[in-house]
């Protein structure tokens, strides 16, 4: 089963949600600004002031929305692994592991376990995008930003199973060393 990272989706999302922050966050700032002038003076002050709080305005718009966008993308391109069970196993056993040994096994490239097993909350392209951006960053593999996990695990020995039938969000890495069955 081919698994291709697309990005092009969740960028769309990402600019539809950054977008109507922008237009909420600017009709909030433009009324405050308003009442401001309105309130603050009793009338409408001189040009130079409106044009002042106007443009403060708009600067905290722009600032409050720069500071969203890169929430809000940097929630895509990431995995909330706090909430994610990971557990390797062998033929003999079967234990969960935080990611941090996960990455400190693939380091060291330990061969006493034949199968990676990542519960997630979706199998959507955006797990595969953070997980790959996530351990590039830690310099824990070295690839080709057209490589994605699954290519990275299948370098490493093992294989890709994906059960759509599967009640749960289950992604599978299995050595095919004939010890162990996904």
């Amino acid at each position: 089963m081919e698994t291709k990272i697309s990005t092009k989706a969740i960028t769309q999302r990402g600019l539809k949600i950054s977008l109507l922050v922008l237009l909420m966050l600017a009709a909030i700032l433009l009324t405050l600004a308003f009442l401001l002038l309105t309130n603050t003076f009793g009338r409408f002050a001189e040009r130079r002031t409106v044009l002042f709080v106007f443009a403060l305005s708009g600067i905290l718009v722009f600032v409050i929305w720069a500071v969203t966008c890169s929430y809000l993308f940097a929630r895509e391109y990431s995995f909330n692994f706090g909430a994610t069970a990971i557990t390797i196993a062998s033929p003999k056993s079967e234990r969960k592991v935080q990611l941090s040994e996960l990455e400190q096994l693939i380091i060291h490239n330990r061969t006493d376990y034949s199968k990676i097993i990542i519960q997630t909350h979706n199998k959507t392209e955006k797990y595969y995008v953070g997980l790959t951006r996530m351990l590039k960053s830690k310099e824990i593999i070295d690839m080709q930003e057209s490589k994605n996990l699954k290519a990275y695990f299948e370098a490493a020995g093992f294989t890709f199973a994906e059960s759509d039938n599967d009640p749960r969000d289950v992604l599978t890495f299995s050595k095919n060393d004939g010890t162990y069955r996904t």
